[in-house]
């Protein structure tokens, strides 16, 4: 069976320690710069802790120090702002999410195991399927069959799929036409479930036409 690892995604969440000697890379300031204004929308932290990742979880701070480095991310527009990024920062370590330590001379901020976990929580949070601009005529069937020990999880996977835009075709069966096999893994493998998971590709399917009446097809 297929499975998604889900410690290696496009946000390069994984358990390799790369270390990234600045000037930061222009996508990472284009991330930031998309994001810097989310101060007061309660998405700082998870902001800090996805531009870490997306500069390979441990952060080799040569020509600025840390919280520099930090400010030179977000940009800050005044001193309020500043307090706050700098708050953040300080309790993430606090929490041991990150660590900022000095090693050889330089400033260093690592990502833990607990700021991946957390990063994995947002992705699962946040996870979509985006629409194809063409259909490929093919049903995309997840089927599941998991044991009575996993009630919980199976509550969270069925309301997920149904939030993915699934349509429950029969009691543990459910259909969409777009491809989405990473996103149904990663979600099974986020809650262990992913071995009682059957994926299925389908060119036609009873009651195709009010499938495709219910998808806008």
């Amino acid at each position: 069976m297929y499975t998604n690892d889900v410690h290696t995604n496009e946000m390069g969440i994984n358990e390799r320690d790369t270390n990234i000697t600045f000037p930061i890379g222009k996508d990472v300031l284009v991330y930031v710069y998309m994001m810097k204004n989310y101060y007061n929308k309660g998405e700082l932290t998870k902001e800090i802790l996805t531009t870490i990742a997306l500069m390979g979880m441990v952060v080799t701070c040569a020509a600025l120090p840390g919280m520099a480095v930090v400010f030179k991310w977000f940009m800050p527009k005044d001193e309020r702002e500043k307090q706050k990024i700098r708050r953040a920062v300080m309790e993430l370590d606090k929490r041991k999410v990150i660590r900022i330590y000095r090693k050889n001379g330089e400033d260093v901020i690592e990502m833990l195991e607990k700021g991946k976990k957390r990063l994995l929580r947002y992705k699962f949070d946040d996870i979509h399927i985006t629409p194809p601009k063409w259909w490929d005529k093919k049903w995309r069937i997840v089927i599941f069959d998991f044991p009575s020990r996993y009630e919980m999880s199976r509550k969270m996977f069925r309301y997920k799929i149904n939030q993915l835009g699934f349509f429950q075709y029969q009691k543990s069966v459910f259909i969409i036409p777009y491809e989405c096999k990473d996103e149904v893994f990663f979600v099974a493998s986020y809650l262990h479930l992913e071995r009682y998971v059957k994926y299925i590709v389908a060119e036609s399917i009873d009651d195709e036409a009010k499938l495709k009446n219910i998808f806008h097809l």
